[in-house]
């Protein structure tokens, strides 16, 4: 990527944030559990559902957590394009 693997769209307050919460808890994992798989710190993850992911996240961060939640990453790319309501 000629970015340096950021992820160029999105904003931080968007609808990923409830829907990586709502996956989350779907799935029975804790933060710590989230966030082992998927490379990164509980507070990140925590970050992550309070916040939304902002274009700033590293795509490989983005891949990971999509893998460990079993979802697609072209779905949590078009939330990140929609604002929070």
């Amino acid at each position: 990527m000629t970015n340096g693997g950021i992820v160029p769209f999105g904003r931080a307050a968007n609808r990923s944030a409830h829907y990586l919460r709502l996956t989350r808890v779907g799935l029975g994992l804790s933060r710590a559990q989230a966030a082992e798989l998927a490379g990164c710190t509980a507070q990140t993850i925590g970050r992550y559902e309070r916040q939304g992911i902002s274009p700033n996240v590293r795509y490989r961060r983005v891949e990971r957590l999509c893998s460990a939640y079993g979802i697609s990453i072209e779905h949590l790319r078009s939330l990140m394009a929609q604002p929070a309501e």
